[in-house]
């Protein structure tokens, strides 16, 4: 397996009602995301509106959670996918990309975080902020790739493969082509990896919910809807009784015409090994809320088939 192989979770600051910082199994875990701050239109990077609380639970991560893994590395993540608008205009604006680099350093220092997690100006972004953390901070980024010069590592999104723009139920986070998927993990590591990305800075992604696709009659049929919400990895864990397919590297239930897919706990062995085999730097998940506390933990069994 070569080198010690990463174990992340984003922790979305919304989750401490459900989830608290004191139940997170540190132990297993390399890296924590804490997700999301924003960035303003001049480049600042700042807590995002109805979300002013994340830097209380920034200290709570700090004062509960890293002194049982002092090892473990706290990660602003910034942006988001409904919170990117301001990204191009600050990326292409080099007093802006100097805002951006400077107050997301003072945020990391201030909070005694390890880095943060955010294409041609976007590189000159990332460089920005490459001198301003130095190189003893992390940076990460979920993203296209051709920043290897700047980032530790690429937070590969081995999830949402499949939604409402599928005209047929399918797999959401497989790992190989089936008959009606046209993406997987597979295929597109390999784009990652012709483009001359390092294996071992990927980080690949997992979903800790369901894609939920309603009124069909089960794998690559017709649906009548996808469902708005996600249901969590923990409730999915109540439901009927998930089967494997074999060829797709993708697990799923189907019951009462509803077509789910979720990475089970077999699923979630089946990337560990995955990982290792393509010699991966580790994998993440997004995200805490939706784990178990205790039995059944998603990290915890990810982290024990990846040492084996």
């Amino acid at each position: 397996m070569g080198q010690k192989k990463e174990v992340g979770t984003y922790y979305g600051c919304w989750s401490k009602w459900v989830y608290p910082v004191e139940k997170i199994p540190a132990e297993d875990l390399t890296r924590i995301y804490l997700a999301f701050l924003d960035v303003d239109v001049d480049g600042t990077v700042k807590e995002r509106k109805g979300y002013e609380y994340i830097f209380d639970v920034a200290k709570d991560l700090i004062d509960k959670v890293k002194p049982k893994n002092p090892d473990l590395k706290l990660i602003f993540s910034i942006g988001g996918g409904d919170s990117s608008a301001t990204f191009p205009s600050v990326a292409a604006d080099p007093d802006k990309r100097a805002k951006f680099a400077e107050t997301s350093q003072k945020l990391v220092e201030n909070y005694k975080f390890n880095g943060k997690t955010d294409g041609s100006n976007f590189v000159l972004l990332l460089e920005a902020c490459r001198k301003a953390l130095g190189n003893d901070k992390g940076l990460s980024f979920s993203s296209p790739t051709g920043m290897n010069k700047y980032l530790d590592f690429y937070n590969f999104m081995g999830y949402d493969l499949a939604g409402k723009w599928n005209d047929k139920s399918t797999h959401s986070s497989n790992l190989h082509l089936h008959d009606c998927t046209y993406l997987s993990i597979d295929n597109a590591l390999k784009d990652y990896l012709d483009s001359s990305v390092p294996a071992d800075k990927i980080i690949l992604g997992m979903p800790l919910y369901g894609v939920v696709f309603e009124g069909t009659d089960g794998l690559c049929k017709p649906y009548e809807s996808v469902r708005s919400d996600n249901p969590f990895y923990a409730d999915l864990l109540k439901g009927p009784q998930p089967e494997l397919d074999q060829e797709a590297g993708a697990s799923y239930t189907f019951d009462k015409r509803t077509f789910t897919s979720w990475d089970t706990p077999d699923e979630i062995k089946l990337k560990a090994k995955y990982v290792n085999s393509r010699d991966l730097a580790g994998g993440y998940f997004w995200q805490c809320g939706g784990d178990t506390i205790g039995e059944n933990n998603a990290v915890t069994a990810f982290n024990q088939a990846l040492r084996k």
